[in-house]
């Protein structure tokens, strides 16, 4: 509170006071105080000289180092329009709203622990590890509910991955604060504020029977099936490498894609086509993974 000379005057506005008490500012802004009888007007008066001597007695006991660091600090706010008292509500509402909030390095913790305990496959275990883990590394030791949306679009461009792969670790963090949320360690999914990066869709590439036969004549035996597999059935790079021979059946003429292996969670029993028995015929005794 700041005052210059505080002072009765007569009030002839409309309303139903006689006195107001002018040279009064509160924060930085000026401020009237009315009253209906000079009596009230002089003992507010009074009350207000009390305090304005004391809060004075106590700004000249600060040390001449906090007031240089508070001129500094209210020189950096001006351009702002905000006070030092401004500067410090917002602080001490975030303070309140984190004072009880767990760690995110305890909160990535208990989210890893839930997906082992509903048996995700080991492979997508360890991309939540890896991706997660890096984020840990910069926002462990942080508040979970202190983490926004702009520090969190800044650390993935930091990052500085290629489009896709930037998409990836949003997607590990949205869901990790989506635990968060739903255990209400969060009052909202920051992630869900971060936009994905645009991917420009590119035409995939088309082999002609040439190039493919050639590169299945050319292929280290220990790839070919995996080429095949890929070429003629379809699956993808992440359920071959997981495929077994015992899965692949000539016979019958199927691949069985098991619900664990897939990446959609669901069985499936893909055709083996002629060409693909061919290139596979070979291998029919295997029994170790494709």
């Amino acid at each position: 509170m700041g005052t210059r000379q505080l002072r009765i005057l007569p009030y002839t506005g409309k309303r139903a006071y006689q006195y107001y008490i002018d040279g009064l500012k509160v924060n930085g802004k000026r401020q009237r105080l009315f009253f209906k009888d000079e009596k009230l007007a002089k003992a507010k008066l009074r009350e207000l000289t009390k305090k304005t001597r004391t809060e004075g007695e106590d700004a000249l006991a600060l040390s001449h180092d906090f007031r240089v660091l508070a001129a500094k600090c209210s020189e950096r706010l001006k351009p702002f329009g905000k006070t030092l008292w401004d500067a410090t509500e917002f602080y001490v509402e975030h303070l309140e709203r984190t004072k009880d909030s767990v760690l995110v390095s305890v909160a990535a913790a208990d989210y890893q622990e839930s997906k082992k305990r509903a048996k995700l496959s080991p492979k997508h275990l360890d991309d939540i590890r890896l991706r997660l883990g890096r984020f840990v590394a910069t926002f462990g030791n942080r508040p979970i509910k202190g983490i926004v949306a702009s520090e969190i679009e800044s650390w993935l461009h930091e990052l500085a991955l290629a489009p896709q792969s930037i998409n990836n670790y949003r997607a590990i963090a949205r869901a990790f604060f989506e635990y968060a949320l739903k255990r209400e360690l969060v009052e909202k999914n920051p992630v869900t504020s971060v936009d994905k990066v645009k991917l420009v869709d590119k035409a995939p590439e088309i082999f002609t029977p040439k190039q493919l036969a050639d590169l299945l004549a050319a292929a280290d035996p220990s790839l070919l099936p995996a080429l095949a597999l890929q070429a003629f059935a379809g699956l993808r790079t992440a359920e071959v490498l997981r495929l077994e021979w015992s899965e692949v059946d000539l016979v019958r003429g199927f691949v069985t894609v098991t619900a664990h292996k897939s990446k959609t969670a669901r069985r499936r029993l893909i055709p083996i086509a002629q060409n693909l028995a061919e290139w596979l015929r070979p291998y029919t005794q295997m029994s170790r993974p494709v």
